[in-house]
């Protein structure tokens, strides 16, 4: 196959996207002017499937005769698309579009009730969904959404006589329960997706490519401003591939983007510090001969990288290919982190191993408006969301965020129905504090609702802490106010804190004498078994967690008292686990559990095989969430693997 003249392409396709009409069908059109190209690719049972770019077109347009056969013919109306990503997804939204129709993006993480809110709001008549809701709107048209050409569609002609609508709707995820729907004109993505060639002005590495291809992983919602203009629209415009999923499970996730060869990955913080953990736990549970090398090989892969990047990248790919084959392979080249605060050891883990993860900044209403694009990863780790994009311009004012600019939504739509027109001459109020160094890079510190003042009048917000905090042994935390005292807020597993309390109670004690180094007081620490925030959300959200304690769906109960929990009832919470570890030998083995004894031999005893074993240590790591290496001694009764790990765990 002919090399591709990879800047020469991009440079075509801006002369082309420049001359042609700033509105969305214009768009799409220049997106489908693509006839050699891949679109997408996907799993259809144990074969890679690609749909190009010319047949996708003809697709979509058979979508819109699709949409009309079933009475769906829209007349300027706001149409509902519920839906997850998929090149179904894809095409529905365009097809509502070619409708004269202007698709409303409604957020599958949400409560169903903040989307019945934002459909009364909008007056929306019809909604697409791929979950049935018929109870929830006024005319549902289900459609399952699955990642393959439909039979049913592609059967119909394409749509001869399109009405294009030039409106799209995306609304706030609402983390602080107060949502905003936020109105997209054509003009606006137009400018939005000029931003590319800012993007590849700053970084080469944006447009790397593995074996001749990018593939982008379409892991976030395009219904979420992040997925749709950094993802999709970004790269749809030169042709590049997108790769969908058949599920969010995390190893459907890593097996998709090693088997597609995945090169690209936007992601928000917690896929990244999900990530990290896991690398840091299983670091932490090598022998010391091995964590040792695992540590001087992450060092000198980021030492390498901030001297020669292009060559520690590839030191690193041979370096830590071991490390790589547990994550997402060797063919990642670009990734970005949006959508919140990340920690500064989750970018430095992810950049060591040899993955440049870049931090990025927008809004719901704004759009993507900047981010870090330097090489070196010292820079990347600082935190900073980089440098405005051309098409907006960035204001401090009283530590609050202002912006301006052409990419921005035209209108906004309060939750009272207050409707507001956004004038782009004027300056935007972000409500998010921020700082400026010295060179001009931005650095998001959080909300400024959020910030917490101290007893001397100092000014502190609880996300500047977070991202200074890497907390593995618990499922989730949040640096909040509480009682007036700014607290530290744990959630801990209710399968297994018993087995990491040492681990728990040495990892908040270490967070507590840095913090304070770096002059932050914590005034108290509460823990709870509760989940503090929903489990779809991509971060805990404050004012959600602050709901849910005053509706005493969350029992909080001092940190303090942690320790005389585990103690008090050690023997009892010993049985326990005794009792699920036998419970996993008697589902592998098929039999009672009263037959299975603390000291009875996998093998000589119970009759176990090779394979069963195999079996009985993938089970027991999913019912313990850890990992379980055996390099160093092997284990066949209930009573060696509950010492194992407690031991490893604390």
């Amino acid at each position: 196959m002919k090399k591709e003249n990879i800047p020469l392409y991009i440079k075509e396709r801006f002369s082309l996207l420049s001359k042609a009409e700033q509105n969305l069908k214009s768009i799409f059109e220049t997106i489908h002017d693509q006839d050699d190209r891949i679109f997408c690719e996907y799993m259809d049972a144990f074969t890679i499937k690609n749909v190009p770019y010319e047949s996708f077109k003809s697709y979509i347009k058979k979508t819109a005769a699709y949409l009309r056969n079933n009475k769906m013919s829209f007349n300027h109306d706001y149409v509902g698309l519920l839906m997850d990503n998929s090149l179904n997804w894809v095409s529905m939204f365009w097809a509502i579009l070619m409708n004269n129709g202007k698709p409303v993006l409604l957020n599958k993480k949400l409560p169903l009730s903040v989307n019945e809110e934002i459909a009364k709001t909008l007056n929306i008549q019809y909604v697409i969904s791929d979950i049935h809701v018929e109870d929830s709107f006024k005319k549902v048209l289900y459609f399952e959404n699955v990642n393959k050409l439909v039979s049913e569609i592609e059967e119909l002609e394409e749509v001869s006589n399109e009405e294009w609508e030039d409106e799209i709707v995306l609304n706030t995820t609402a983390t602080t329960l107060n949502y905003k729907i936020c109105i997209y004109q054509g003009k606006d993505i137009y400018n939005a997706i000029m931003n590319a060639k800012c993007v590849l002005k700053r970084s080469k590495m944006v447009k790397e490519h593995y074996e001749g291809r990018l593939k982008v992983l379409a892991f976030l919602p395009f219904y979420h401003i992040f997925g749709l203009m950094a993802a999709y629209f970004w790269f749809s415009i030169f042709g590049r591939t997108f790769v969908f999923l058949k599920d969010y499970s995390p190893e459907t996730i890593l097996r998709t983007v090693q088997r597609h060869k995945v090169t690209h990955v936007f992601a928000v913080p917690l896929l990244w510090n999900t990530i990290a953990k896991e690398l840091k736990n299983k670091i932490a549970k090598l022998p010391i001969k091995d964590q040792k090398r695992a540590n001087k090989g992450l060092k000198l892969s980021y030492k390498l990288q901030n001297i020669f990047p292009n060559y520690g990248r590839r030191v690193a790919n041979k370096l830590l290919k071991e490390i790589q084959s547990q994550v997402f392979g060797d063919s990642i080249k670009f990734c970005i982190s949006g959508g919140g605060s990340i920690p500064k050891e989750t970018l430095y883990l992810i950049n060591a191993i040899g993955y440049p993860l870049y931090n990025g900044y927008g809004s719901t209403e704004m759009g993507i408006t900047s981010v870090e694009l330097r090489s070196r990863p010292k820079y990347r780790v600082l935190g900073t969301v980089g440098l405005p994009l051309d098409s907006v311009t960035y204001q401090i004012d009283n530590d609050e965020l202002l912006i301006k600019g052409t990419s921005t939504c035209s209108k906004i739509i309060y939750k009272d129905g207050k409707e507001e027109l956004v004038n782009k001459d004027d300056w935007y109020h972000t409500g998010d504090s921020f700082k400026k160094d010295k060179h001009g890079y931005y650095y998001a510190l959080g909300r400024n609702d959020d910030v917490y003042v101290g007893e001397n009048g100092e000014k502190i917000n609880p996300d500047e802490i977070e991202n200074k905090v890497f907390l593995t042994s618990v499922v989730r935390y949040s640096f909040t106010t509480y009682n007036g005292k700014l607290s530290l807020i744990l959630q801990l597993s209710k399968q297994n804190y018993a087995i990491r309390a040492k681990s728990i109670i040495n990892e908040v004690k270490t967070c507590f004498e840095s913090l304070k180094k770096q002059g932050y007081q914590i005034e108290k620490v509460y823990y709870t078994l509760d989940d503090i925030a929903n489990k779809e959300a991509i971060k805990v959200s404050r004012r959600y967690l602050e709901r849910l304690i005053k509706d005493n769906k969350v029992e909080l109960k001092d940190f303090s008292t942690f320790t005389n929990l585990v103690e008090s009832n050690k023997e009892k919470l010993d049985e326990e686990i005794i009792n699920r570890i036998k419970k996993v030998f008697s589902d592998i083995l098929c039999k009672n559990i009263n037959e299975i004894g603390d000291d009875s031999d996998f093998f000589l005893e119970l009759g176990g095989t090779s394979l069963d074993y195999m079996s009985l240590l993938l089970k027991l790591e999913q019912e313990f969430e850890t990992v379980i290496n055996l390099k160093e001694k092997s284990y066949s009764t209930v009573r060696e693997f509950y010492n194992y790990l407690i031991n490893k765990e604390n």
